[in-house]
């Protein structure tokens, strides 16, 4: 969430296909090496890991104390502290950092990188809380993320919503055409939306996830899909589903329709007439050669009652 210079404030949620699974302890990862009364490597009680060489690595080190955008941000040492301590994470697991100044003129710091922060000015140590958590570990390749934004005016005259499909993968190597058969892609998604009631009933509107599942058949070059199973603002389930019309796939894995009103809403059993769009790609092949996973977007509408906006993420079956 942020507020802009107006007033207004923009939000913003983000999914991901990808599932971290529970890895190796701290303990057995990361050895501590710190002796902080004496310094590194000298006398025997070492129950901090430094973060210099190897450990810095800007990508496992976050707290809320860290919370600048760019350039530097210092830290003095408060009133009869030998160092300065931060509470955060590092490599996902809660603890504390401690940092102790090259020289009574040198503030410690740290720098906003292009992930995570870099630490300067002094000697940084973790310490986790729990020494035996388990990492947590996710592919670093091929997954997708996807989510929606809305932007609401200061005086609450305007809100406007959209949604965006962020995967991290390589794209399509091998050409689609060159492919048979067909393949099921499945996976959740997520965006807003907004219902009014055409009998003077109550307003729906607000949040919403769903799953998704997309068909790729090879033989014709064309993926259709299905958003359903959705889930209110409440939490509570709509008798919703939306139909993504059969569009064409490229070579490339990019999915498009050259017609207009690409989806079906259909609300209750009642399907409304077709409106909207949708697009997405699919990505990374396999050893098969077939893609992956896929991401994408979509736009429909329940006649004038109804608007939607949504993003998914799928991986094939």
């Amino acid at each position: 969430t942020a507020t802009t210079d107006a007033g207004g404030m923009y939000e913003a949620v983000t999914y991901a296909n990808d599932v971290p699974m529970p890895g190796a302890k701290f303990s057995a990862t990361y050895s501590y090496d710190y002796e902080p009364v004496t310094g590194n490597n000298s006398g025997t009680t070492k129950t901090e890991l430094q973060i210099t060489g190897s450990n810095a690595v800007a990508s496992r080190i976050a707290s809320d104390s860290f919370d600048h955008t760019a350039g530097i941000k210092e830290f003095e040492l408060g009133a009869n502290e030998a160092r300065v301590m931060r509470a955060g994470t590092y490599d996902g697991v809660a603890g504390t950092y401690y940092c102790k100044p090259t020289s009574g003129t040198t503030n410690c710091a740290d720098t906003v990188a292009t992930s995570g922060f870099d630490l300067s000015g002094g000697i940084w140590s973790f310490m986790a809380a729990d020494a035996d958590t388990a990492l947590m570990s996710t592919p670093a390749t091929n997954y997708a993320t996807y989510g929606w934004w809305m932007y609401k005016s200061a005086d609450g005259m305007m809100e406007v919503a959209s949604s965006f499909a962020l995967p991290k993968g390589t794209p399509v190597a091998a050409d689609i055409s060159a492919l048979s058969g067909t393949a099921t892609y499945k996976g959740g998604a997520a965006g807003q939306y907004a219902l009014q009631s055409a009998t003077g009933g109550t307003n729906d509107a607000g949040t919403f996830m769903a799953d998704a599942m997309l068909t790729a058949d090879f033989n014709d070059n064309t993926v259709s899909g299905t958003i359903e199973n959705f889930k209110g603002q409440d939490g509570m389930s709509r008798d919703w589903s939306v139909e993504l019309k059969a569009g064409a796939v490229t070579d490339a894995g990019v999915i498009s329709r050259a017609e207009a009103n690409d989806t079906v809403w259909t609300l209750g059993g009642m399907a409304a007439a077709a409106s909207g769009s949708w697009g997405g790609t699919l990505y990374t092949n396999g050893d098969d050669g077939v893609p992956t996973f896929g991401t994408g977007t979509f736009y429909t509408a329940f006649g004038q009652d109804g608007k939607m906006v949504g993003a998914f993420g799928v991986d094939v079956e």
